[in-house]
């Protein structure tokens, strides 16, 4: 049973704070109603819970010694605690309408992606005439020649560049031993032997290279390479590049787009071969021939203007140490 207590007496107003505070359905709330609900009662009046509650309302705003009443941290976790323990019980599924849109851009994503995969992959298509045009053209005028087989040395028509010193040993040139530090961030290093002379990108030529593949390995990648000048002398190489490669057993060609459009005949791996490798290039059509397979034709995507440089780059491991492939002889021709 509620106890009487003195409506204007310090501890009924410590009991009305702490119930507003505590909200509704508190033992504050309930002790502090029926309180109230007496008094009006012995006064021969019916008054519910919002009528006290609004006229302990109009007397706080009336000016009486009522202290400040602000809902506490108590009542603000309470709230939280029943808005949680309702979101517990349903699902919160997707809307329809986002989970159509989330659908719809992640089928987009895919097609893009299918068609970016297909365009590096593929090689560009061939213009037939073009091609046609520059396989009629025989190309039979030395620009520059070095066969180290039959004991030629590097003359001024080459350049030697890159980090990796090219030595001639055993009649054919070949890229030192590299060291690197602990701090070495590149897995290769790279030198070249480089046409001195640069070519007019409108005027056709044919790099023809003899390689001696003592043991096919990644250690030691040669290439032949027709380059947008000028070459970096450091790096040996140059922006963008037509590049034919030979990595362990497999020859291919890569354009200066990075993409791949053909792979040579497999070496085998436990046998030393001879190697021929030529490309013949114009203005925008490339013809690459490995051995005895031709693995490229088409758009080689240089630049139609500015110069180009001819050489054949050797990559080297850090830390390799194998002879396994070197250059035995490299002839530029014109027709």
């Amino acid at each position: 049973m509620t106890q009487s207590m003195d409506l204007e007496s310090e501890q009924f107003m410590t009991l009305l704070t702490e119930a507003l505070r505590a909200g509704p359905g508190s033992p504050e709330w309930h002790q502090a109603v029926g309180l109230l609900k007496t008094a009006g009662a012995a006064g021969g009046k019916i008054v519910d819970e919002y009528q006290l509650l609004v006229r302990a309302r109009e007397d706080l705003e009336s000016g009486r010694d009522y202290r400040e009443v602000r809902p506490g941290a108590g009542f603000t976790r309470k709230v939280m605690e029943e808005i949680e323990e309702e979101g517990k019980g349903k699902s919160r599924g997707l809307p329809s309408a986002n989970l159509i849109a989330l659908l719809a851009g992640g089928v987009i994503l895919a097609v893009v992606v299918v068609v970016v995969v297909a365009l590096f992959k593929s090689p560009p298509p061939a213009d037939r005439s073009a091609i046609e045009r520059l396989q009629a053209l025989y190309f039979v005028n030395p620009v520059a020649q070095l066969n180290l087989e039959n004991g030629g040395e590097v003359t001024p028509e080459w350049r030697l560049i890159g980090e990796v010193p090219l030595n001639v040993k055993k009649a054919e040139l070949m890229p030192a031993t590299t060291q690197g530090t602990k701090d070495e961030k590149r897995e290769y290093k790279a030198g070249a032997i480089v046409l001195a002379e640069s070519i007019p990108a409108d005027q056709p030529r044919m790099v023809d290279v003899t390689l001696k593949v003592n043991r096919p390995t990644e250690g030691v990648i040669p290439e032949v390479f027709v380059a947008e000048g000028p070459l970096d002398d450091g790096r040996a190489s140059s922006g963008r590049e037509l590049v034919w490669l030979l990595k362990g057993t497999s020859g291919q060609v890569a354009l200066p787009d990075g993409s791949v459009p053909g792979q040579g005949e497999k070496l085998d791996g436990h046998k030393a071969v001879t190697l021929n490798v030529k490309v013949r290039f114009n203005k925008d059509t490339v013809i690459v021939e490995s051995g005895e397979r031709r693995i490229y034709e088409g758009p080689h995507k240089l630049a139609e203007t500015g110069p180009r440089y001819v050489g054949v780059r050797f990559r080297r491991k850090v830390g390799d140490t194998s002879d396994g492939v070197g250059l035995a002889s490299i002839s530029v021709l014109k027709p």
